[in-house]
């Protein structure tokens, strides 16, 4: 996979620049979405940007939202009591990478049933940011909806080798990262998407 990579990012790449963005919310059908999305449902790619970006248009939205008590919970090694807190912060925030990342993980430690099903959400959510920009110019950013996806995202979904530094401009998070078996350095730039 990392080598299809490497080629998709080399193709992006060359692709001209000033390309825009690859984001439609129908928040009309944010409802429907997010039932089939949590209900474990196949979604398509467009009901996934849907949930993913519409969470962010909902009220009470926290783009900073950092749930340090799931994360504790799980450096502690209370695997249960982890995913407990995981599943049930996922009820206020659908499509939060961390905790999906979190309650799967959890998930399949403990085998719990709901495991393929958190991870279809997962990979969902990471599709649409994957699909949402090229990524690799200022132009077409990754848009994201917490800034904790960012790291979740180079390091779960890119598979990165390391993030080496980390810088912004103006609202763009630039991201150097190294990449495994690829000889030099990477700039990722993703952009948060407007809550609400």
């Amino acid at each position: 996979m990392k080598k299809f990579f490497l080629a998709l990012m080399t193709v992006l790449t060359c692709v001209g620049a000033g390309a825009q963005n690859n984001v439609t919310v129908d928040m009309a059908a944010y409802p429907a979405a997010l039932a089939r999305f949590t209900s474990g449902t196949q979604i398509s790619p467009a009901d996934a940007a849907t949930v993913y970006y519409g969470s962010a248009q909902q009220s009470g939205f926290n783009p900073q939202a950092d749930y340090v008590s799931v994360t504790n919970l799980y450096t502690s090694g209370d695997i249960a009591g982890a995913y407990d807190a995981a599943v049930a912060a996922l009820k206020s925030d659908p499509a939060n990478l961390q905790l999906l990342f979190k309650a799967y993980a959890c998930a399949t430690a403990l085998k719990k049933p709901d495991a393929a099903s958190l991870q279809a959400r997962l990979m969902a959510v990471c599709d649409a940011i994957f699909a949402s920009g090229k990524g690799v110019m200022t132009e077409s950013p990754y848009l994201i909806t917490h800034t904790a996806d960012i790291n979740e995202f180079l390091v779960k979904y890119i598979q990165v080798k390391s993030i080496l530094g980390t810088s912004g401009i103006d609202r763009i998070h630039a991201v150097k990262v190294a990449l495994e078996d690829y000889p030099d350095d990477v700039i990722f730039y993703f952009l948060p998407y407007p809550a609400r």
